[in-house]
Parts: C-alpha cells; sequence; structure tokens
C-alpha cells in the first residue's frame, strides 16, 4: 500500500498538469442596427452552436483591458479578417476579481498566454476556420440579431473557458 501510494505521488510531480483546450474567437455582432465587435471562448471539447451563442458572454473590444476594465485588447492585425499571425498582443481581462483571469499572449513569445505576475500559463496557436454566423429573430420575429465569430487561436492550459466564465 506504501508503495502506490509512493509511487502515484512519484508519478503526479513528472507528468504534466492536465490541459484544456479554449478557442479565442473575434467576435462581429449586430442586433437592433448596432455592430458590437466583442470576443468569445469557447472549450474545443464543446463547441458552439447557433442556439449558444447569442447567450454566451461578449467581451468587448477595447483599447484598455487593465485593471478593473474587463475586456480583450488586441495589438496588431485585430481585424476580423487580418492575417491571425500579425497579431503582437492579445491582452484578455476575462475576470478581475480573484480569482482573477487576465492574461497576454505574446507572439514575440511564441504565443505564450502570460499572467499579470509575468508567470506562463499556457501556450497559444494561431488557428483559423470553424468560424460561426448565426441569425436569429427577437421581438416577436420583428427584429433580427447576428453573431459572426471568427476564431483566431487556440489555447492550451489549466483553465477552461466553462471555468472562466463560471459556467
Amino acid at each position: 500500500m506504501k508503495f502506490t501510494v509512493f509511487a502515484t505521488a512519484l508519478l503526479a510531480t513528472f507528468l504534466p498538469a492536465a490541459q484544456a483546450d479554449f478557442d479565442i474567437f473575434k467576435v462581429d455582432h449586430k442586433k437592433g442596427g448596432f455592430v458590437l465587435e466583442s470576443w468569445q471562448i469557447w472549450d474545443r471539447n464543446r463547441p458552439n452552436t447557433c442556439s449558444s451563442v447569442f447567450d454566451r458572454e461578449f467581451f468587448p473590444d477595447t483599447y484598455d483591458a487593465s485593471g478593473s476594465k474587463t475586456g480583450v485588447r488586441c495589438r496588431g492585425a485585430c481585424g476580423f479578417l487580418g492575417p491571425t499571425r500579425d497579431i503582437t498582443q492579445l491582452e484578455m481581462n476575462f475576470r478581475h476579481k480573484a480569482p482573477v483571469y487576465h492574461w497576454t499572449i505574446y507572439k514575440d513569445r511564441n504565443y505564450g498566454m502570460y499572467g499579470l505576475d509575468g508567470k506562463k500559463y499556457g501556450d497559444c496557436y494561431v488557428t483559423t476556420g470553424n468560424d460561426y454566423d448565426c441569425k436569429r429573430k427577437y421581438n416577436l420575429g420583428l427584429q433580427s440579431e447576428s453573431v459572426h465569430g471568427y476564431r483566431k487561436f487556440h489555447c492550451k492550459t489549466s483553465f477552461t473557458a466553462a471555468k472562466i466564465l463560471g459556467l
């Protein structure tokens, strides 16, 4: 029995922590005559559906995602169709209170995902395709809403979109 506990503990120190996969999408959200640029995150093992994209949290596209300002700040080719490989920084502040979910992806650090403490929390990869384009009617069918998501990054980290979003 002691050997089994010891062997398990020894293996745990050498095996990498469990990794989760989530994707980051730049989102074009049109509703009520307004066009909002925002971002959404999705777990790779729980892909989005057109019935779920409208209820998922939208993080605003912002020039300042520091401190208590939640949202995503992008530098470089940040447009919907711009070459994702030319994004130089993607700062994501999903939650500013404990537990803090605030990281930045840096191109010049091989797309590593770093926290405010300078520690590396994951690796991200430029990934396009698997976009979504969803439409629905609301207000008794008198108005329409659309969400078009453009996948930008796939990240491997111990955090999941579900955990970040509190799902």
